[in-house]
C-alpha cells in the first residue's frame, strides 16, 4: 500500500498547490515543483519514497518525448521561413556559449557548465503555446515567429539529449569507441523503426480504426517496445520514445492518438516535476543561490534581448520582435530533463542539478508576468525601441512610390484573408497599397509589382506614408485585437471619412473595434477571404447601406444571443 499512499499524497498536495498557483496565475509546472519541495520538507507527515517517484518520473519523460515525436511536422519547419530557423539556431548557439561562460565564471567545472549553458538555451514550448492560445495570438506574425523559433529549439534540445546517450557508458578517454558503438546502435534502431513504420504500423493501425482502446494500447505498446529496445542497445530511453512517436506521426490515426495519450502524459509529467522538486529540496542546503539568481537574470533579460536584436537584424519591426522575444524568458521542460539526465549519468552533482532547477523555478514564475504584460511593456519601452537595428526598415515619409496615392484602399496584413482581398483588386475596382510587418511577404509583393510597405500600421508615421488622409478605405485583416484597436483609432484620427473594415477574432474584440470607430467588423471564425471580397464589392456598389449593416451587427453583438449572419446576406435582404 506504500506506493498507493505515496501517489495519493502526491496527487492531493499537487491539486491543492495547483489551485493556488492558478489563482496566482502561475503555470502548473511551478505548482508541481513546489509540491516536490513541500513533500521533501515533510509538511504532510508522510515520507515519500523518492526512488519510486523517480522511477515513475522516467515514464513521464518517455511520454513527453513520445508525444513530441508524434507532433514533429517537418512542414512546420519549412513554413517558419529562413528568419525563424536562422534566429533559432543562432540564439541557441549564442545562449549556450554565453551560459557556459557565465557558469564557469560563477565557479562551475567545465562539464557542469556545459550542461548549464545548454539548459539556459531553450524556452518552454508548453508555456508559450498555452499563453498564446489563451490570448488568441498563435496566428499573429509574432506568434508564428516564436513558435517557429521554439520548434527549432526543440529539435536542437532533442539532438543534445541524443548526444548524451553516447556519454552514458564511459569516460572521455573511451569517447571514440563510444561514438562508433552509439552510431551503430542508432543505425540499427533507426533501420528497425523505419521498416516497422513502413511495413507494419500502417496496416496494423488501419485495422484498429473500429477500436479506439486497442489502438491506444497498441501505440503505448509500440512506445515501450522501442524504449526497451533502445535501452538494450545501450542508448537512452529518450531516443526510443522519440523514434516511436516520429514513426506514428504520419499515420491518419496520429491526431486522435495524441489526444488520448496527452492526459496520461500529463499525469506522469506531474510525477517527473515532483521528483525534480524533491531532488531540488534535498540539495538546497548545498546550493549557492548566487549562481541561480545571476543565471535567472541572464535568461529573463539576456535571451529576450538577444532574440529582439536577431529578429531586428532580419528586418522585423520593433513591435513584432519585442512581442516574439518576451515570451521566451524562461527555461524549458527539456532543461529539467537535461538536469535529470546529467545527474543520473554522474556528470552533475546534486548542487549542480539544483542550480538548473532553481533557475527553472525562478524563470517559470517571473516570465509568466512578463508574458502576460508583454503588450503593456511594449508600450512602456516603445520610445526606446527605435534604434539602428531597425533603421533599414524605417518608413520614409517622402517615399516617392506613395506620392500619387489618392482615393485608394490601404490593406493591413496580406496573409490568408488579406491575400484573398488583394487578389480581388480587379473585382472591387480599387487601387491598393499593402502594409505588413512580415519582410517575407513585403519582398514577395514587391517582386509582383504590388505597392507595399514594411511597417507597423499602428504608428501614425506609417499611416501618413501611405497617405491615409487621402484614402477611401482601410481594411485590416490581422485580427490582433489590441493592435487593431490602436490602428482604428490612429486611422480615424487622420481621416474621419475613410471607410474602415476590420477582421476580429471574437465578439468582445468586435465591440471594442466598433467603439474605436470601425465601420464594420467581421468575425474571423465566421468569414473567409472570398466572403469578405464579395462583401467589399457589395459595399462598393451600395455604400449607403453600410451604416444599416453596422447598426444591425452591433445590436446582435450587444445582445447575448449573437447569431452571426454574414454581411453580404444582410445586403441581399435589403436589395
Amino acid at each position: 500500500m506504500t506506493v498507493l499512499t505515496d501517489l495519493g499524497v502526491i496527487v492531493v498536495v499537487a491539486t491543492i498547490v495547483a489551485i493556488v498557483a492558478h489563482w496566482l496565475k502561475q503555470p502548473l509546472v511551478v505548482a508541481y515543483l513546489a509540491t516536490g519541495v513541500l513533500l521533501s520538507a515533510g509538511v504532510t507527515g508522510v515520507v515519500i519514497d523518492q526512488a519510486m517517484v523517480a522511477a515513475l518520473a522516467k515514464v513521464g519523460v518517455v511520454f513527453l518525448l513520445f508525444l513530441v515525436g508524434m507532433e514533429l511536422d517537418w512542414r512546420k519547419l519549412r513554413a517558419t521561413g529562413a528568419a525563424a530557423i536562422s534566429t533559432g539556431v543562432i540564439q541557441v548557439a549564442l545562449t549556450a556559449l554565453l551560459g557556459d561562460w557565465l557558469a564557469r565564471w560563477l565557479g562551475l567545472q567545465p562539464l557542469p557548465a556545459l550542461y548549464v549553458g545548454f539548459a539556459t538555451a531553450f524556452a518552454s514550448t508548453i508555456l508559450v503555446v498555452a499563453t498564446f492560445d489563451r490570448s488568441r495570438e498563435l496566428d499573429t506574425l509574432h506568434g508564428r515567429l516564436v513558435l517557429g523559433i521554439l520548434f527549432v529549439q526543440d529539435l536542437i534540445a532533442i539532438a543534445f539529449l541524443i548526444g548524451l546517450a553516447g556519454l552514458a557508458q564511459g569516460s572521455v578517454i573511451t569517447l571514440p569507441y563510444l561514438v562508433v558503438t552509439t552510431l551503430m546502435s542508432s543505425a540499427a534502431l533507426l533501420a528497425f523503426t523505419w521498416l516497422a513504420a513502413t511495413l507494419l504500423l500502417p496496416p496494423l493501425f488501419a485495422s484498429l480504426t473500429d477500436s479506439h482502446e486497442l489502438a491506444l494500447l497498441s501505440a503505448l505498446g509500440w512506445a515501450f517496445l522501442l524504449t526497451g529496445l533502445s535501452a538494450a542497445l545501450g542508448l537512452s530511453i529518450e531516443i526510443g520514445a522519440l523514434l516511436a512517436g516520429v514513426s506514428l506521426a504520419s499515420l491518419p490515426q496520429g491526431l486522435p492518438l495524441r489526444v488520448r495519450i496527452r492526459p496520461i502524459r500529463d499525469f506522469f509529467l506531474l510525477l517527473f516535476f515532483v521528483s525534480i522538486g524533491l531532488q531540488f529540496a534535498s540539495g538546497t542546503s548545498a546550493i549557492n543561490w548566487v549562481p541561480v539568481l545571476i543565471l535567472s537574470l541572464f535568461v529573463l533579460l539576456g535571451r529576450p534581448v538577444m532574440l529582439y536584436v536577431l529578429l531586428g537584424l532580419f528586418g522585423y519591426r520593433p513591435r513584432t520582435a519585442f512581442l516574439a522575444a518576451i515570451p521566451t524568458a524562461e527555461v524549458s521542460e527539456f532543461s529539467l530533463i537535461i538536469a535529470a539526465l546529467g545527474l543520473g549519468l554522474g556528470h552533475l552533482s546534486a548542487a549542480d542539478s539544483s542550480i538548473i532547477v532553481g533557475v527553472a523555478i525562478v524563470t517559470f514564475t517571473l516570465s509568466t508576468y512578463l508574458t502576460n504584460w508583454r503588450h503593456q511593456l511594449y508600450r512602456l519601452f516603445r520610445p526606446l525601441l527605435r534604434w539602428p537595428v531597425h533603421a533599414a526598415t524605417e518608413p520614409s515619409t517622402n517615399h516617392s512610390a506613395f506620392a500619387e496615392l489618392k482615393d485608394h484602399t490601404i490593406l493591413i496584413g496580406a496573409r490568408h484573408i488579406g491575400h484573398a482581398v488583394l487578389r480581388s483588386a480587379h473585382i472591387t475596382r480599387q487601387s491598393f497599397v499593402v502594409v505588413d510587418l512580415d519582410p517575407t511577404i513585403i519582398n514577395r509583393l514587391e517582386a509582383d509589382s504590388v505597392l507595399a510597405l514594411l511597417g507597423d500600421a499602428t504608428e501614425e508615421t506609417v499611416l501618413e506614408t501611405v497617405h491615409a488622409k487621402q484614402a477611401a478605405q482601410l481594411i485590416a485583416t490581422v485580427g490582433d485585437g489590441e493592435s487593431s484597436e490602436q490602428l482604428v483609432r490612429a486611422a480615424r484620427s487622420l481621416n474621419r471619412k475613410m471607410r474602415i473594415i476590420v477582421v476580429a477574432r471574437g465578439s468582445d474584440d468586435a465591440l471594442r473595434l466598433y467603439e474605436a470607430g470601425a465601420d464594420y467588423v467581421a468575425i474571423s471564425h465566421h468569414i473567409s477571404g472570398d466572403v469578405l471580397v464579395r462583401f467589399l464589392k457589395d459595399v462598393a456598389d451600395h455604400p449607403h447601406r453600410l451604416n444599416q449593416i453596422r447598426e444591425s451587427h452591433l445590436e446582435e453583438l450587444k445582445s447575448d444571443t449573437f447569431d452571426f449572419r454574414l454581411a453580404h446576406h444582410h445586403l441581399g435582404e435589403r436589395r
